[in-house]
C-alpha cells in the first residue's frame, strides 16, 4: 500500500488540508467541499471519495472539536441535542430520498444555503450574547431538519448547523462553530463507519489526508481565535452563499 503514494496522494492530501483549516476556522465546509475537491482535483471515483471524506472530515472535525472544546467554545447541550437528533434525522432522510426527485432536492438544498448565507452577510454585529436559552424542543426540531437534510441530499450539515444556531438560538459566532464542529464528527464519523463496513478505503492514502486535515484544522480552530467574530460570520456567509450559487447553477446548467 505505501508504493501507492504517489504525487495524486500528496495533492489530495494538500487539498484535505483546506478542508480541514475550514473545519476548524468555520465549523464547516469540509463536508460539502470535500467530495468535490477529491473527484475534480484527483479524479478519484466518486464512491471511492465518499468514503474517504466522511472520514477524512469526521476526525478533523473531532480534533477541531477538541480544540474549541479546551477553548470553551461548544456548548454540550446543543451539541448532545442537536447531534442526536441530527442522526435520527440522517437516517430518516437516507429512507425518503428514494421517493423525492435529486434535482428537487438539490434545488431547496441551495436555495436554502442563499437565503441563510444572506441573513448571515446583513447581519449587524451586537454585543457579546448570552448563551443560547433554546427550549430543548426548539433544538431538537432544529438537528432533526438539519439531519433530514443532510440524509436527503448526502452532504454534511455545517453549512446548516452554524448559521441555524446563529440565527435561531442566538448562539454566538465562536461557540457556534465550535458546537457544529461535535455535531460533524459524530455524523460523519458514524456514516463512515457503515461506509468503511461496504468499502474499505484505501487506507495508506486516507492516512495521509487524515494527517493533513488534522493539522490544518488545529491551525484553522487557533486562527478562528485571532479573528473579530463579526469577520468570520461576514465571510462565512459569503462562502454559504458562494457555494448555493455553484451548487445551483451546477443543478440548473449541468456540465
Amino acid at each position: 500500500m505505501s508504493a501507492f503514494l504517489n504525487a495524486q496522494d500528496h495533492l489530495a492530501a494538500a487539498l484535505m488540508a483546506v478542508v480541514g483549516l475550514l473545519l476548524g476556522l468555520l465549523g464547516g465546509g469540509g463536508s460539502v467541499l470535500a467530495v468535490p475537491l477529491l473527484t475534480m482535483g484527483t479524479g478519484m471515483a466518486a464512491a471511492q471519495a465518499i468514503p474517504v471524506s466522511l472520514g477524512v472530515v469526521g476526525i478533523a472535525s473531532l480534533g477541531a472539536g477538541l480544540a474549541h472544546w479546551r477553548r470553551g467554545h461548544v456548548f454540550p447541550r446543543l451539541a448532545l441535542l442537536i447531534g442526536g437528533t441530527g442522526m435520527v434525522g440522517a437516517m430518516l432522510g437516507g429512507w425518503l430520498s428514494r421517493f423525492i426527485p435529486s434535482d428537487v432536492l438539490g434545488i431547496a438544498f441551495a436555495g436554502l444555503m442563499l437565503v441563510m448565507g444572506a441573513k448571515l452577510i446583513g447581519a449587524k454585529a451586537t454585543a457579546p450574547r448570552r448563551p443560547a436559552t433554546t427550549s430543548p424542543a426548539v433544538l431538537m426540531a432544529i438537528g432533526l431538519g438539519i439531519g433530514l437534510l443532510t440524509g436527503l441530499l448526502g452532504v454534511g450539515g455545517g453549512f446548516l448547523i452554524v448559521p441555524a444556531l446563529i440565527l435561531m438560538t442566538d448562539t454566538p459566532m465562536a461557540k457556534a462553530i465550535g458546537t457544529s464542529s461535535v455535531v460533524i464528527a459524530a455524523n460523519a464519523l458514524t456514516g463512515f463507519a457503515v461506509q468503511a463496513y461496504q468499502h474499505a478505503p484505501d487506507w495508506s492514502g486516507m492516512t495521509l489526508m487524515i494527517v493533513a486535515a488534522l493539522l490544518a484544522a488545529q491551525v484553522g480552530a487557533w486562527l478562528g481565535t485571532k479573528l473579530a467574530p463579526g469577520r468570520l460570520r461576514y465571510g462565512f456567509g459569503w462562502l454559504v452563499l458562494t457555494i448555493g450559487l455553484v451548487f445551483l447553477q451546477h443543478l440548473v446548467i449541468p456540465a
